[in-house]
């Protein structure tokens, strides 16, 4: 079934690529992404049967079964194509399949279920270091960082030819909004021949807490590192008729100024609507504008919003 899927799978790849010169994949790539694709997930298959309340049927075991073993093959696969084999005592590997049953046995027995948990915990921290001592890592050639990540370049690029890393895998970002952006960037690249780039993107963030924060661009301390002449505003959420009306008057906002630009580097609105407000700020800034754009809008009063003219009216250099 495995070799059938695998053939089938880099054919289609091989057929996409050459009508599709957009892919870049060379026959590695190509071979690698195809067997990818003749894998189920393990942990989908035990999740499903968990909750049919089958874990302890034979189809599921056997189901299982082979897909553990699939999962052995794809390290061993991943290891031979780096071109670095295994060491003899991987063959020890193999040994920790009659020892499940074992270890399962006398966790049963205990009576403590609390057990079952750790001992998955345990595998799960453990389990890759066990692999990396015999010599077995399924890298595929990536290059790390020294914190784990995934290294990549500004369009999301991976020091392997065929092989992008998006999400939280490539530590330019840990939050959704920046793993959808990473797969804007990379479609763009991919399909619209558009140059879209990680560095094109500003920080933006938002704690969910009460009451919320919402935050862009630079921090104060990051402005003074610089060096920079800049302008600083900041107000009181007490001041703000909208906060006074809720009975929320927690927090304030700040907001810092390029003094020669004009440009807004960065802003924090902690009160209420604050993750919301802040995209009033982070659109001027993806504009390209000064802040007199917005200082001189009217806004609709009683807002948050409303109050940020005000404060933007009030700027004092940054000592």
């Amino acid at each position: 079934h495995m070799l059938t899927m695998q053939l089938l799978f880099m054919g289609l790849l091989y057929l996409a690529n050459t009508l599709f010169p957009v892919f870049q994949l060379d026959m590695t790539a190509i071979l690698v992404i195809a067997f990818a694709l003749t894998f189920s997930s393990t942990v989908f298959v035990i999740q499903v049967m968990q909750e049919r309340g089958e874990m302890a049927s034979r189809h599921a075991n056997l189901a299982i079964g082979i897909l553990v073993i699939q999962d052995l093959a794809a390290v061993l696969f991943l290891a031979f194509s780096t071109g670095k084999t295994p060491e003899p005592a991987a063959i020890l590997l193999l040994a920790l399949w009659p020892l499940r049953g074992l270890l399962l046995k006398l966790l049963a027995r205990s009576g403590h279920e609390e057990l079952f948990t750790l001992f998955g915990l345990a595998l799960a921290l453990c389990g890759a270091a066990l692999f990396d001592s015999l010599g077995i890592k399924g890298k595929a050639g990536v290059e790390m960082d020294p914190r784990g990540f995934i290294v990549v370049d500004d369009r999301l690029r991976t020091n392997v030819a065929g092989i992008w890393a998006i999400g939280d895998v490539n530590g330019r970002g840990a939050f959704t909004h920046t793993s959808y952006n990473d797969y804007e960037i990379l479609a763009a690249n991919l399909f619209d021949d558009d140059p879209r780039r990680i560095s094109d993107r500003i920080t933006a963030y938002g704690l969910f807490i009460d009451p919320p924060l919402g935050r862009i661009g630079m921090t104060e301390r990051e402005v003074r590192e610089s060096g920079r002449k800049a302008l600083i505003g900041k107000m009181m959420m007490a001041r703000v008729g909208r906060a006074r009306e809720r009975s929320e008057t927690q927090g304030f906002m700040k907001i810092l100024v390029d003094a020669e630009t004009e440009k807004i580097l960065g802003a924090a609105v902690l009160g209420i609507g604050g993750d919301e407000v802040i995209h009033s700020l982070l659109d001027v800034m993806y504009a390209g504008a000064p802040y007199t754009v917005i200082q001189r809008a009217m806004h609709i009063h009683p807002t948050v919003t409303e109050l940020i003219p005000t404060m933007l009216g009030d700027l004092k250099p940054l000592e």
